[in-house]
């Protein structure tokens, strides 16, 4: 179980790293930055951090992994320029398809079924 936590805190620092984008349903690349990625990172490092107890921060892993698991993702190779959110902000020019946001979905997913624990509101992700 070791390497699997520290393989999951390495995956979320990771994600945690990198600018991720929303691919589109016609196949264009958002304009927009997107944190729901980041933010699952942080949560994970967060649970992890405080030892995995089943209180407020595992509750909101859940809405976040499904958040992500939603969506296809790119990473900007490139700054895309301003992040204010604006519809009016330069598409990214380099982008590439990544795996990593739902890879880490999956990760978490794992060990919460080997710890055995289920979401506290009920939902499955």
């Amino acid at each position: 179980m070791t390497d699997a936590i520290a393989s999951l805190r390495a995956a979320a620092q990771d994600v945690c790293n990198e600018t991720f984008v929303r691919v589109l349903d016609n196949g264009q690349v958002s304009r927009v930055p997107i944190s729901w990625p980041e933010q699952l990172g942080i949560a994970i490092i967060e649970w992890l951090d405080a030892g995995r107890p089943s209180d407020e921060r595992f509750a909101q892993l859940f809405p976040l992994m499904q958040r992500v698991d939603d969506g296809d993702w790119a990473v900007v190779w490139q700054d895309p320029g301003p992040r204010t959110g604006c519809s009016l902000a330069p598409a990214p020019t380099v982008v590439r398809l990544d795996d990593r946001p739902l890879d880490l979905t999956r990760d978490l997913q794992r060990m919460i079924d080997e710890l055995d624990m289920a979401d506290p509101q009920g939902a499955s992700s």
